[in-house]
Parts: C-alpha cells; sequence; structure tokens
C-alpha cells in the first residue's frame, strides 16, 4: 500500500535513501532536496554550485562512503555538450568531475566505488569515469555504446555481480557483464 509522504513545488527526477534514512531527490527545477521520511519535512540541500545556477537534475548515488554523486542534464544534448557531473563529498565539499556531457542522465558506482558510470542519452552512450585512490577522475571513456530507441539510455543500476542494468528508451532493458558486453536485452 502506497503513502503520500509529500508535496513540494519542484520538478523530482531521481531519488536515492541516504544510510541514515533521508531520502535524496535530485529536482530539475530546484537542486539536490533532503527529504525527512518521518515528517515529511524538505528542505533545499544544494540550490546552486559555486554561485550558478544548475541547468536541472536528473539522477543521484551514494557511495559506500556517503559520497554523493548526480547529474546535471538540463537541456544538453550533442549541439550543446554541457552537461555536468558533480560529487558532494560527505563532508559537504561539491566537485565538478564532469562539464561536458551531451545529456548526463543515470548515474550509478560499481561494487568497489572505483567506476562511476553515467548514462549519456543523446549521444546513447555509458561514460565510465574511473577514480583514483583519493578520488580524482582519470581517462573518462566510453564503456558502452547504443544504437536505436527513441533516445538512449536513461535509468541505471549496478547489480549483484557488477552487471550493469540500462533501462534504453523504445528498446527495453538491458545487462551488460562487469566487461560491459551485453548478457541480455
Amino acid at each position: 500500500e502506497w503513502q503520500l509522504v509529500a508535496e513540494y513545488d519542484g520538478w523530482p527526477n531521481g531519488l536515492k535513501i541516504h544510510k541514515d534514512g533521508s531520502a535524496w531527490i535530485a529536482d530539475y527545477r530546484r537542486g539536490l532536496m533532503k527529504l525527512d521520511l518521518r515528517s515529511g519535512q524538505i528542505a533545499s540541500a544544494l540550490e546552486t554550485a559555486f554561485s550558478e545556477g544548475f541547468k536541472g537534475l536528473n539522477d543521484l548515488h551514494f557511495a559506500a562512503n556517503g559520497d554523493l554523486y548526480f547529474t546535471d542534464q538540463g537541456q544538453s544534448g550533442i549541439a550543446d555538450p554541457s552537461g555536468r557531473v558533480y560529487r558532494l563529498r560527505a563532508s559537504g565539499e561539491l566537485q565538478r568531475l564532469v562539464t561536458n556531457a551531451p545529456s548526463p542522465n543515470g548515474i550509478t558506482l560499481n561494487g568497489k566505488n572505483s567506476q562511476v558510470y553515467v548514462a549519456i542519452t543523446r549521444s546513447q552512450q555509458i561514460w565510465r569515469l574511473q577514480l583514483m585512490a583519493g578520488g580524482t577522475v582519470s581517462k573518462t571513456g566510453v564503456a558502452v555504446q547504443l544504437s536505436g530507441g527513441h533516445a538512449g539510455p536513461d535509468g541505471i543500476e549496478m547489480d549483484a555481480e557488477d552487471g550493469l542494468v540500462v533501462c534504453h528508451l523504445g528498446v527495453g532493458i538491458w545487462r551488460f557483464d562487469s566487461n560491459m558486453l551485453p548478457t541480455h536485452l
């Protein structure tokens, strides 16, 4: 049975539950929001990045250490590859990891939290951001190249075997193994 927890004036796109029990929301209009599931209280967690507004947040994912990774898609695309990917450290430090993505959408991490995967909708790709020991991004590349459908990859998530599950609009649900080779459609 469903129960309404909160209503607010926003455009929520993604939601993840933090280990403290709070729900975090990637909101297209209002930025990063935090919801207390018990009281239904919702508050802004981050409205801007480095004194400028977000393009339009889309999805988010928590790392095991509490760092929050999220995408800022807005209306970016092939002709305007200005979508961004951020990390909000558990300490509160905001870091911009990517500034040139044509429509960053879904986001997840592998089981070791050493690789960030981002669905890049308008270019039909899944990007892999390698994380060095201190968290610096190195050697970003294309992990999966898709084709077909009405758009491109949307929501993504890792399974228990470090396989990547991809919602591909107009095609269906893909699963790729840890080497990013397709196993199921």
